[in-house]
């Protein structure tokens, strides 16, 4: 029977609690979240809650309900928020950040830039930098008359200064690199992992266009260029203007061309990845107030430029009831439950958490952006009797994902009754319904 998965007979299914408390769990627990004193997940879970619910003035409803679905496992706020949160180290509590925009400059590259990286990561968390602003190799550098060193020289810089910050006082920080795929020095971003122990310490992604697709799809040509002209004038193919300014083309490629270069990098070293930042933007809730820029380490947050978001998680397989079994059914009801326990922890963690850089703060509270995963999915589909791909378990997916998108819209908006919608909210934007019909899938 088509979706259909049948469980071998000798293996005995054991809860994801039981996985999570072998020896290794308990090493990797106590080295990146537990405090002196700590023993078990359930009093990591218990200091870190008790320190995102205070000054709740619902604490006492809502503590031992959140506190037993965490030790469930049904859900759990991210790692940043587990190591720092009631710990008495100055760290954020914060996943994801995105640089401000870079000014193409040497104060604003290795200045305000670096600075931003740098504290951002010693205080705990991961950051995405564009580098598209920044003059490809070869263009005119006027104060000293000569030709500059390219994007990937001061990549090299950032990813230094990544490996020597310890972040949190025990990891090293997470880095994200990313560069419009029209910049002159993209295929010199493409190779830079193929020289092996380069960029380590950042992962790479291209910022994809609309019209780059358009072109790969037509086979047509693609066209590189900056608003900064080159230092040799011969290797002007042709100034156009964009943004009301001159834009410089310094090479035509075949579209087809540079996305195989890309896919070849992929499939040799793992990156570069792939970031449709059109789509993205034209997807995004706040397209009203915000343009995405770059992205976190990981890939799984866009954000705008000083963009900040935290994370939780709400773990799918944890809701399987009577699993393995022809009874095998998902708890829709307390999921929904649960992703609303999640909302409300995390809003609470943007007003608790410190924050490295204060346009952090500002953007953090002026949006309260957040960000919900769903691990556990495979797991979940087994557990449900359902073959991971076939269509009964597409419909699956499509049914979780949606209870879980409409159960974190609907705990927003009861937090907005109760507190008030954030400050930037738009009554009436298209980009802020809440009718069932929200235009991503983003909660």
């Amino acid at each position: 029977m088509d979706g259909l998965f049948i469980r071998p007979s000798n293996v005995e299914w054991l809860p994801l609690a039981a996985f999570l408390n072998q020896p290794i769990s308990g090493e990797i627990r106590k080295g990146k979240y537990a405090q002196p004193g700590e023993e078990s997940a359930a009093d990591i879970h218990f200091r870190a809650l008790n320190a995102i619910l205070e000054g709740d003035p619902r604490r006492d409803e809502f503590m031992e309900p959140m506190l037993a679905a965490m030790n469930r496992f049904e859900m759990l706020p991210a790692g940043r928020i587990l190591a720092g949160a009631g710990s008495r180290r100055n760290v954020t509590w914060v996943n994801c950040f995105v640089n401000d925009e870079l000014e193409d400059s040497m104060m604003g590259i290795m200045g305000a830039g670096l600075l931003r990286m740098a504290v951002t990561l010693q205080r705990g968390g991961g950051m995405g930098t564009d580098f598209s602003p920044i003059r490809p190799k070869g263009a005119l550098v006027k104060g000293t008359n000569s030709p500059a060193s390219g994007v990937v020289s001061f990549m090299l810089v950032y990813n230094q200064s990544g490996a020597t910050v310890e972040s949190a006082g025990e990891r090293r920080g997470a880095q994200m690199g990313t560069l419009r795929c029209d910049h002159p020095d993209i295929f010199n971003f493409i190779d830079a992992k193929s020289v092996p122990g380069q960029l380590r310490g950042l992962n790479l992604s291209v910022l994809v266009l609309d019209a780059f697709m358009t072109a790969v799809k037509a086979d047509g040509d693609w066209e590189l260029g900056h608003e900064v002209r080159p230092f040799d004038e011969r290797g002007i193919v042709e100034v156009k203007e964009r943004n009301g300014k001159p834009w410089f083309v310094y090479r035509r490629v075949k579209a087809r061309a540079l996305w195989d270069r890309i896919m070849r990098a992929t499939y040799e070293y793992a990156e570069p990845g792939v970031i449709f930042i059109d789509r993205i933007n034209r997807l995004n809730n706040l397209s009203y107030t915000e343009s995405i820029i770059s992205c976190n380490p990981c890939g799984e947050q866009s954000l705008p430029k000083n963009g900040a978001c935290v994370l939780g998680q709400n773990w799918v397989s944890m809701f399987v009831r009577n699993p393995f079994t022809s009874h095998a059914h998902f708890d829709f009801e307390g999921f929904a439950r649960a992703t609303a326990y999640m909302v409300r922890i995390l809003d609470n963690v943007l007003d608790r958490t410190p924050y490295p850089w204060p346009e952090q703060l500002q953007e953090a509270q002026s949006k309260r952006r957040i960000g919900i995963g769903t691990p556990g999915l495979a797991d979940c589909l087994m557990m449900l009797g359902l073959r991971y791909g076939s269509r009964p378990a597409l419909k699956m997916v499509a049914r979780i994902k949606r209870a879980h998108r409409d159960a974190a819209y609907r705990a927003s908006v009861d937090l907005a009754k109760e507190r008030g919608a954030f400050p930037l909210f738009k009554k009436g934007s298209p980009e802020n319904r809440v009718d069932g019909q929200p235009p991503s899938w983003h909660c």
